[in-house]
């Protein structure tokens, strides 16, 4: 039988938090007791503050077999997806990228979606979905794989509560000597995915979005900001970009659609549960695409009539690209989904709110989408007390 593999963290929790946190951890404990997979075990230290804790999980398994990882095919030709179990994120698996939609227990080669790594300490066995129950001689052994992978719901509780991971302080010894735009290259240890995308939500917040390869002296990729912010260089993100986070990870898990390299290369970082220095800046690009996705969707023209006497729309996006100019592109939204894009140097933040007022504007088709352009806009900040009966803010 393989030897049990445990996922352990260390975290830092508010004291008015940690009750909460608590009660949440011994549901999930329930939760992993109920599938047999083990428990999980909380040592908390009050004798600090502000409290630490010490949290194990079990990694899934199912029976005497330990799982590795769930590889997603996409096609001959096309690179496979790997997602590793909780615990095995370290662990090479490069060697599976090309591997073949082959079952290791029936012998067939043919189209499927997925298959499964699992290991028993002396092999390791490729097998498909419909053959883990006769394999591993466990009725719901698929149940127990994909149920039984708590990181992701270990992470969302923690970080639901404000909690900070704590690493090593080997790890973190050079931060103060380190540099912003070489943030990201000199990571020493993976980082949570939630995590890097929080904290690129809360840079996108203060400075636009800023592509690695549109970054220079000035202007510090996105990607990197967020990495020299994990490592404590910055203020923490608050509840808006742990939700911005969340959703970007889902829609690059389950709801980018296109096939393009781009998006292959988004969803194979999403599917990890934590990125190293090579995968952040892909992951990290899944946020552009999700704020593009939101600002976008049944969107149409906003009238001039409504532009001229002043419309309030809130910062979808801002894109930082090598405009001739300098000036940002800068997509809004109003509260019934209308879209506008302008092209502005005023210090403007994601998700801020404006009384957007314009002199002229034209509209711009593309697919099913309707963007109305501005020209000559003036934006003017949303404060509650101004606004008025049928021109209030998207949030009313």
């Amino acid at each position: 039988m393989s030897t049990p593999v445990r996922l352990a963290r260390r975290y830092r929790v508010a004291a008015d938090r940690l009750d909460e946190v608590l009660l949440r951890l011994r549901g999930l404990d329930a939760r992993a007791r109920a599938l047999g997979i083990g428990d999980l075990t909380v040592d908390v230290d009050t004798s600090v503050s502000p409290p630490r804790l010490r949290v194990s999980a079990p990694a899934p398994r199912a029976g005497r077999w330990q799982m590795l990882a769930r590889i997603e095919h996409h096609g001959e030709g096309i690179r496979n997806t790997i997602v590793p179990a909780a615990g095995q994120e370290g662990r090479d698996l490069a060697g599976y990228l090309q591997a073949a939609p082959v079952c290791d227990h029936c012998g067939l080669t043919r189209r499927r979606r997925e298959t499964y790594l699992l290991s028993d300490d002396r092999s390791v066995r490729q097998i498909g979905t419909s053959c883990l129950a006769e394999f591993t001689q466990i009725a719901d052994a698929e149940r127990l794989l994909r149920s039984g992978d708590l990181a992701g719901d270990l992470t969302v509780i923690l970080h639901d509560a404000g909690a900070v991971e704590e690493v090593d302080a080997a790890a973190s010894s050079d931060v103060p000597n380190m540099d912003a735009s070489t943030a990201g290259r000199g990571l020493t240890e993976p980082v949570e995915s939630l995590v890097l995308l929080a904290h690129c939500s809360l840079s996108v917040a203060q400075s636009g979005w800023v592509g690695r390869s549109s970054a220079t002296p000035g202007r510090t990729a996105t990607v990197d900001v967020a990495l020299r912010g994990i490592l404590g260089a910055t203020d923490p993100p608050g509840p808006l970009h742990w939700a911005r986070a969340a959703a970007t990870l889902t829609w690059a898990r389950t709801g980018l659609r296109q096939d393009s390299h781009y998006a292959r290369r988004i969803r194979a970082a999403a599917a990890l549960l934590r990125v190293d220095a090579e995968t952040a800046p892909s992951l990290a690009a899944a946020l552009p695409g999700w704020l593009r996705a939101h600002a976008s969707a049944d969107s149409r023209p906003v009238g001039r009539a409504r532009l001229q006497e002043g419309v309030w729309m809130t910062v979808q996006f801002i894109y930082r690209g090598r405009s001739t100019d300098g000036q940002p592109v800068v997509t809004l939204r109003d509260r019934f989904a209308n879209r506008a894009s302008l092209r502005t140097a005023e210090p403007l933040i994601v998700g801020g709110t404006y009384r957007v007022t314009a002199r002229d504007a034209s509209v711009r088709r593309r697919g099913g989408d309707a963007t109305t352009e501005l020209h000559d806009a003036q934006l003017e900040p949303w404060e509650p007390s101004r606004a008025h009966r049928g021109s209030q803010s998207p949030a009313g």
